[in-house]
């Protein structure tokens, strides 16, 4: 089973991919190159996807926040072998994060560019919370509406991250039988 994990940012996807580590999973965290927004290294991103398939572990992957641009894509490629698990974090603490982790407005077509900026929407805006705002609510909806249309793609609350049950949830879902639950919300108490 191969598993893409996705969400905003700074709403549990490390978290989750140590989860999955725990596992006995070869799912890594941003691995790079990383994917970009607007879809310009789709091939690298294909051929990545393309790799899952011949991995000699039963579960691999990968989490990281550009992946939603690239379900429809991914899904296409590996059919009934892909579960997508998408992280939402409550919209308010997740724009308060994102203003305390970083400096640079990296939803914003007015920044420079830098190295992660490329995972993110661009918009016509020099307002850093209203690019997250915007940001927040366009992953929501797309999240929601991919959710309805595939039953291969589960939204996790990321206080689910920290519940024995809720982890085991999402483990089934992914076919995995657990071998380590414990809460893993590694940021849990940080903004």
């Amino acid at each position: 089973m191969i598993i893409i994990g996705l969400g905003t940012g700074r709403c549990g996807t490390l978290s989750l991919s140590n989860l999955l580590s725990m596992q006995g999973c070869v799912v890594t965290h941003e691995q790079t190159p990383l994917p970009r927004w607007d879809l310009s290294n789709k091939s690298d991103i294909i051929n990545r996807v393309e790799s899952y398939k011949s991995n000699h572990s039963n579960y691999c992957g990968d989490v990281c926040s550009a992946y939603l641009e690239y379900v429809d894509i991914i899904q296409e490629i590996l059919k009934d072998k892909v579960r997508f698990l998408c992280l939402e974090r409550n919209k308010e603490d997740n724009i308060q994060s994102w203003m305390i982790k970083t400096k640079k407005n990296l939803w914003s077509s007015h920044e420079n560019p830098d190295y992660w900026s490329c995972m993110f929407p661009k918009y016509d805006n020099t307002s850093k919370i209203e690019c997250l705002s915007m940001y927040w609510e366009y992953y929501r909806t797309k999240s929601d509406l991919l959710s309805r249309k595939m039953t291969n793609f589960k939204k996790i609350n990321t206080e689910e991250l920290n519940n024995d049950q809720s982890i085991k949830d999402i483990l089934e879902f992914c076919d995995i039988n657990p071998i380590n639950i414990k809460k893993v919300h590694s940021n849990a108490t940080k903004p």
